[in-house]
């Protein structure tokens, strides 16, 4: 009889209602998370933040409603950057190159989609101060790495690996 009572509590509307809202809550969550990841990594690598993008994008996209992309389409600060990214696509199309190249060219403005649904996202998570604050640290520890770099001599035979380093050997061994 209990096997048979959890069988129709799984196939109650309700039960279903609210593991959805449970789901969407926890993908909430983990967007979150992965934006402050993406914020995190923009200063060190753009890999990393190309795949933790579109990880957070299929976490994100469950999770909004039209209500809210259209609120924030509708809004100067989610509008605009639309309206650019359109501006963009209408020049285009009269330009003198192949549409490969015109598509191509195009490529810097996608990243301007991305303000509508990062507006929805902390309007409705009020995380925002975390991503701005990760990115804030991972700024400020790749300036001190980058003057502890600067400051700190480095021997030719160290094996730090620095880019002018790097092309002395290179440079070293086409002469020999």
């Amino acid at each position: 009889m209990t096997a048979k009572m959890s069988t129709m509590s799984q196939r109650n509307p309700e039960s279903i209602v609210m593991k959805a809202s449970v789901r969407a809550a926890r993908l909430g969550q983990i967007a979150d998370g992965l934006v402050t990841a993406v914020a995190v990594s923009l200063p060190w690598s753009t890999s990393a933040s190309s795949i933790l993008i579109v990880l957070w994008l299929i976490a994100l996209v469950p999770t909004l409603d039209a209500a809210s992309v259209r609120r924030e389409l509708l809004s100067a600060a989610g509008g605009l950057p639309v309206l650019l990214w359109a501006f963009g696509a209408i020049g285009m199309l009269w330009a003198d190159v192949s549409w490969s190249d015109r598509i191509a060219g195009l490529s810097g403005f996608h990243k301007l989609l991305f303000v509508p649904l990062l507006l929805a996202q902390f309007r409705r998570s009020g995380q925002a101060k975390w991503a701005i604050l990760g990115f804030l640290a991972s700024s400020i520890v790749l300036l001190v790495v980058s003057w502890a770099l600067v400051l700190t001599p480095v021997s030719p035979g160290s094996g730090a690996a620095t880019k002018a380093s790097v092309c002395r050997s290179r440079t070293t061994s086409c002469r020999a």
